[in-house]
């Protein structure tokens, strides 16, 4: 997986904007994920939307940020979004559970995909390694942040980041985390044709199911299922 990154419109340099059609692959090329196909169209037709929604509950209460996208993973017959972290994060430490749901909204082609799932903080070294080192400098820094709110970026915590990074820029620290999120559900809505499209896969089930039709976008249906093949 690739990325690159960029300063645009005044967004610092650690945002790291996500070239997203670096990230396929010949395997993923084939994978018989049904959605898949739509997915990567819609990437191709909107190369700069890296920035996803995921939510989680914590507390009982949903929370809901924007994070990069990561890449996708293909593991076991499966494909995953990623995004990276830190352990220290609210959205690791005080989730009440697994269960994750992302949106991606595609400007140029007005299509908001949502995967819903469990995440899993598999952190495989190969993999974790690998996006450790598309990282630039100031993305990996960040990492390094151990404290609370300080005052200024010239602050304490922030010299404490910036002394532990130079220690060991080249290494992730065991703060990085990379979540992966295979999901169960994946629903797809076409704002321009209102065309929707649902995707559901049972727990151990390898089988999707698809239901697809046309409604308007207040309206959680669609009219027509079928075991997809």
């Amino acid at each position: 997986m690739l990325s690159c990154f960029a300063k645009v419109k005044g967004i610092k340099s650690w945002c790291g904007i996500v070239c997203i059609a670096n990230f396929f692959s010949a395997a993923m090329a084939t994978t018989a994920t049904p959605w898949l196909t739509l997915l990567k169209s819609n990437m191709r037709d909107n190369p700069n939307a890296g920035y996803v929604t995921i939510a989680t509950v914590e507390n009982s209460r949903p929370r809901a940020r924007m994070v990069l996208f990561s890449g996708l993973v293909e593991r076991d017959n499966k494909v995953g979004i990623a995004i990276k972290t830190s352990s220290l994060s609210r959205k690791v430490q005080n989730a009440d559970n697994e269960f994750v749901e992302i949106v991606w909204w595609f400007e140029d082609t007005a299509t908001q995909f949502r995967f819903g799932g469990p995440i899993d903080y598999e952190n495989h070294p190969e993999e974790r390694d690998r996006l450790w080192s598309r990282l630039n400098p100031a993305a990996r820094s960040q990492f390094f942040y151990t404290g609370g709110l300080d005052k200024s970026t010239s602050g304490v915590e922030f010299e404490k980041q910036n002394a532990a990074f130079q220690k060991s820029p080249n290494v992730p620290p065991d703060m990085f985390h990379y979540g992966v999120v295979y999901p169960d559900s994946v629903d797809i809505l076409n704002l321009s044709s209102l065309e929707r499209h649902l995707f559901e896969k049972k727990e151990g089930d390898a089988t999707w199911t698809e239901a697809s039709g046309y409604a308007p976008p207040v309206v959680s249906t669609t009219t027509s299922s079928e075991t997809c093949k």
